[in-house]
């Protein structure tokens, strides 16, 4: 009835033999639940890593290529501190968001990795959009999901630069949190 699944019912030489099977099929219940809930356990896990590889999956290739290409181009052009802002940029992004085998970040490192990916689409979309992020400091040190803000960024900065006329900036992305 208090929800401890580890006690057991000892069983003697001395009790009645209905009782002693009752006490022995008890105890093998308690093992199977024990067993089961272990089991539940295991597999919410493994969904739960499923789930992050999948999002880190959903991470484009084509980015990292065109962020590359970018920085090539940046080269050619002989502007050295751009491209290496820009590969700085990348490297922390791919740091932030595929580092440490944790499906769970602080909200700080979620933010560093959602940067990153800012800086380098606004190093490649040059004046199309502008930004700021806003949190509240007691909020950094809280634990979210790994890539869970990055996918919503990364959909309105697509969305919203492919809609945009030619030489319009947008300013939308304001992450505010109280």
């Amino acid at each position: 009835a208090r929800g401890d699944l580890d006690v057991r019912i000892s069983q003697s030489a001395r009790m009645p033999k209905e009782t002693a099977i009752i006490a022995g099929r008890f105890n093998a219940m308690m093992d199977d639940i024990n067993a089961l809930m272990r089991e539940v356990r295991e597999a919410s896990e493994q969904q739960r890593n499923a789930e992050i590889a999948m999002l880190e999956a959903q991470i484009n290739p084509h980015f990292l290529y065109n962020t590359l290409a970018s920085a090539q181009g940046l080269i050619h052009e002989r502007d050295n501190e751009k491209a290496g802002y820009l590969l700085e940029m990348l490297v922390v992004f791919f740091r932030t968001g595929l580092g440490r085998g944790s499906n769970k970040v602080t909200l700080e490192d979620e933010l560093r990795h959602v940067g990153s990916y800012l800086e380098i689409q606004q190093m490649r979309y040059t004046d199309c959009f502008s930004y700021e992020m806003d949190v509240a400091e007691e909020l950094k040190t809280a634990e979210v999901i790994k890539l869970s803000l990055q996918p919503l960024i990364e959909n309105a900065v697509y969305h919203g630069a492919k809609q945009r006329s030619e030489h319009t900036p947008v300013s939308y992305t304001h992450l505010t949190l109280p």
